[in-house]
């Protein structure tokens, strides 16, 4: 199999193939602004904002605006063909949030979060030792860096599942994979040879002024086919960051661009409330005046 069963934290790094790990890691490290990239087999494309990138078999984009990240890879095999594939990752890395209030930010639980929703296909008619299977790895990560130094918070959350279907075996389940890293969640409403669902969620944090909030997500998504089979793995239609801060949160991002995905409850101001006290009022007295 292509995905070799490796563990999720290896997928977060977009850049796993072409350096070490070790040199990967003081990438990820040292970023210093925003990033969206896909990353195709061996090739790359990266922007501060928006990438996209589609061919024979793939298509992916990443929109750091509106907060998606979406992968798509299929094959289709011809008679007596070895076991061939795509590998195509989408992801942010080092997206940033500062506390630039006065007062501290606590967020609930649940206060991050992506949603995942994705789509498998399979051939599922022939002999022969005819083979086809998908594989996906999400994954996400926030770390909070206090503002006077020291170390930093960090918590991650992810899910890596593979689904097959030979013509021996029929369907089966490859493998499932969960990370919960320090309060983080992954929650699974779906996991079968349909596709996946599930939701990634951050615990409850707090950012005192000045405080960064660090974001990274990876979407690994892979197929292979072999001997005439065919396979798609569909999360186009997915992942979907969103964030909600408390009443009243002052943040900038680093991201050069509005997050849409990014939101805060802000209460009503008292003239307005009293507007509208003062409207039911007059409303109500003027039904008692029109009653007989």
């Amino acid at each position: 199999m292509l995905h070799q069963r490796l563990p999720l934290i290896a997928r977060r790094f977009r850049a796993a193939s072409a350096c070490s790990l070790a040199a990967c890691l003081l990438l990820s490290a040292g970023a210093r602004s925003a990033e969206v990239y896909i990353q195709l087999d061996t090739g790359e494309v990266s922007d501060p904002s928006f990438v996209a990138s589609s061919g024979p078999g793939y298509n992916g984009e990443v929109d750091l605006q509106n907060g998606t990240v979406k992968a798509l890879v299929s094959e289709v095999t011809l008679p007596g063909s070895w076991l061939v594939g795509h590998t195509l990752t989408a992801g942010v890395d080092a997206l940033e949030l500062v506390n630039t209030g006065a007062a501290p930010i606590t967020a609930s639980s649940g206060f991050l979060t992506v949603a995942l929703d994705g789509a498998f296909t399979f051939s599922t008619a022939g002999s022969g030792g005819r083979q086809a299977a998908v594989f996906v790895n999400a994954f996400l990560e926030a770390s909070v860096r206090p503002a006077q130094g020291g170390s930093a918070e960090f918590y991650s959350a992810g899910i890596g599942t593979g689904q097959g279907w030979s013509d021996w075996q029929g369907f089966f389940t490859d493998y499932t994979e969960v990370s919960q890293e320090n309060g983080a969640t992954a929650t699974i409403v779906q996991n079968d040879s349909t596709g996946l669902q599930a939701q990634l969620s951050m615990p409850a944090i707090t950012l005192n002024p000045n405080d960064t909030l660090r974001i990274a997500l990876s979407l690994f998504t892979g197929v292979n086919a072999s001997n005439g089979a065919a396979a798609t793995n569909d999360f186009f239609n997915t992942a979907t960051l969103s964030l909600s801060l408390p009443p009243g949160s002052t943040i900038t991002s680093n991201a050069g661009v509005p997050l849409s995905w990014i939101s805060t409850t802000v209460p009503a101001p008292p003239a307005a409330w009293l507007l509208a006290s003062g409207l039911v009022g007059l409303l109500r007295y003027s039904r008692r005046r029109a009653t007989p």
